[in-house]
């Protein structure tokens, strides 16, 4: 059974939700005048948090409602719509919680996605590196908007044919993508091999590009994948990683246009996925727009 495996990532959120929190001690005072359980010798909150407001046991923060726990003074804001602490589990008194990042940080549904950007450093690399899953999102009625970065002109052990081959891979990456289901096509115009000497620019393009389509989901190559050698697919993939994280930023790339929520990212062509799609029905598909 054919199945694409990407590494889906939430990227852009408030600092201080990874890694390990330390429980630590706090005054209940204001919690028990707002109705919120306490211990006689003090509660205990997160770092950062205001003091004091979750019961001491974890069985009593259990009891308690997600939504009073939402509401209630002590529950850090940018967690908003976060698992309860009972359901992360909670360490209490002087001990280290380990939480892992997803439970925080749920793994999108691709499937679900309905709006999606697919953004490759050459042309066929979305083809290669998503081609069935992209064909398969299409079929379950997202839109899928395509950026290719480069010209795709250095793809030839022939010097002499590098302006026809810019005309011929055009005319390719357009049957393609009719072939995969439809869509737009933006070409940022950088020449092939040249987007780690122009990464600034083609930065604030990425940006423009998020910010215009304001897609549920990027898809890109992962820059992290172990011996990737090529620089256009790592310097593509770091540029649009920034983008992701950054895009409801105003004050970050301002000219490339108003800020927009933070999609997910799909990094396919990974050495660490979570996210496994089947694409039996569009794997033929695929092949042809590779062909």
């Amino acid at each position: 059974m054919p199945v694409l495996s990407v590494l889906l990532v939430l990227l852009a959120l408030g600092g201080g939700l990874f890694g390990r929190l330390r429980a630590q001690a706090a005054h209940g005072g204001r919690c028990r005048r707002a109705g919120w359980p306490t211990r006689p010798s003090g509660a205990w909150s997160l770092r950062g948090a205001p003091p004091g407001c979750f019961s001491a046991t974890r069985a009593a923060l259990a009891r308690e409602s997600p939504a009073r726990l939402l509401s209630h003074p002590g529950w850090p804001k940018r967690w908003a719509r976060r698992p309860p602490l009972a359901a992360m589990g909670v360490s209490w008194p002087g001990e280290v919680m380990d939480i892992k990042a997803k439970d925080l940080l749920p793994i999108p549904n691709l499937t679900a996605m309905r709006r999606v950007l697919a953004i490759a450093p050459h042309p066929d690399d979305n083809e290669v590196g998503a081609g069935a899953t992209l064909a398969k999102l299409v079929a379950l009625g997202a839109r899928v908007d395509w950026v290719v970065a480069t010209d795709g002109a250095v793809g030839t052990l022939d010097p002499g044919e590098r302006e026809s081959l810019v005309e011929t891979r055009r005319r390719e990456q357009e049957a393609a993508i009719a072939v995969l289901g439809g869509g737009g096509l933006s070409w940022l115009g950088f020449p092939d091999m040249g987007l780690r000497d122009r990464r600034a620019e083609l930065t604030t393009a990425v940006f423009r590009a998020i910010r215009s389509a304001a897609p549920d989901v990027v898809l890109c190559p992962d820059p992290w994948m172990p011996y990737e050698s090529h620089p256009d697919h790592r310097t593509l993939g770091m540029a649009v990683t920034e983008a992701v994280s950054m895009s409801h930023f105003p004050m970050v790339e301002p000219s490339a246009g108003a800020p927009v929520e933070p999609p997910a990212i799909a990094y396919y062509g990974t050495a660490w996925p979570n996210t496994r799609v089947d694409v039996t029905d569009t794997f033929e598909q695929k092949l042809q727009a590779m062909w």
